[in-house]
């Protein structure tokens, strides 16, 4: 089956494979994709903290920062800055 989680045993099994950087892509991929379908904030801060090293970061981290900003108001992006120091979005949030 083609799953994050059938790829990742493929790769716990088999990390010297010659398949195993195509297999990873497909993992990081297919796991940021599950983290994303239901497209909410919290969603997306859980894959940050939980996989920070997954290549998907920088798109969940600007996702989440859009959940924040959608009306515009100084409250929320204060609230983001505040939740989210570490966000590569915070220095914008904060010329807003």
């Amino acid at each position: 089956a083609n799953t994050w989680k059938a790829f990742k045993e493929f790769i716990d099994k088999h990390p010297d494979s010659p398949y195993a950087d195509e297999a990873r892509s497909n993992y990081e991929k297919l796991l940021y994709e599950d983290f994303a379908q239901k497209n909410t904030a919290s969603d997306y801060a859980k894959f940050i903290n939980q996989y920070s090293e997954n290549r998907y970061v920088p798109q969940a981290e600007d996702s989440l920062y859009k959940h924040f900003i959608t009306d515009g108001s100084t409250e929320n992006y204060y609230h983001f800055i505040q939740l989210y120091p570490k966000n590569k979005n915070t220095k914008d949030a904060w010329l807003k």
